[in-house]
């Protein structure tokens, strides 16, 4: 498996799944929440709504990147006998200011993003609870 940033992994097949980019296609939506929490007076039920409401969302987001790493993951275990995957040293591109904003994003882990350690992670799990053997290279 050779994951990627325009890619989210490609196979030794050569089939490409596409990155879901789940912030991305919310951050509007999470620009404007956020400009709500801010504009109430602190203390109020109108910002405790507010700042439920910007939780609630980004829990969302959360939910779909794990969602989308697990059914990922049991789909990879499942269809291989033998899952090799590259092991990155993300801190290091996170180093190059070009690329810093989209491996950021898709470092953290299941809390604030689902990033490539948590789906080698999610290819782990899936491949101990089957018979499928598993790999890191460097």
């Amino acid at each position: 498996m050779d994951v990627g940033l325009l890619h989210f992994y490609t196979d030794n097949q050569g089939s490409k799944v596409e990155n879901p980019r789940h912030i991305r296609k919310s951050e509007k939506v999470l620009k404007r929440l956020q400009r709500r929490v801010s504009s109430k007076v602190k203390g109020s039920n109108k910002r405790k709504k507010a700042i439920n409401k910007l939780g609630r969302k980004y829990l969302k987001v959360s939910r779909q990147r794990k969602d989308f790493a697990m059914k990922l993951a049991r789909c990879v275990v499942t269809s291989n006998d033998v899952v090799v995957f590259e092991a990155l040293r993300v801190w290091n591109m996170v180093k190059n200011r070009h690329l810093a904003k989209k491996v950021s994003t898709m470092l953290h882990d299941e809390c604030s993003s689902i990033g490539w350690n948590t789906m080698v992670k999610c290819w782990q799990d899936s491949c101990s609870s089957t018979s499928t053997m598993e790999r890191k290279l460097d």
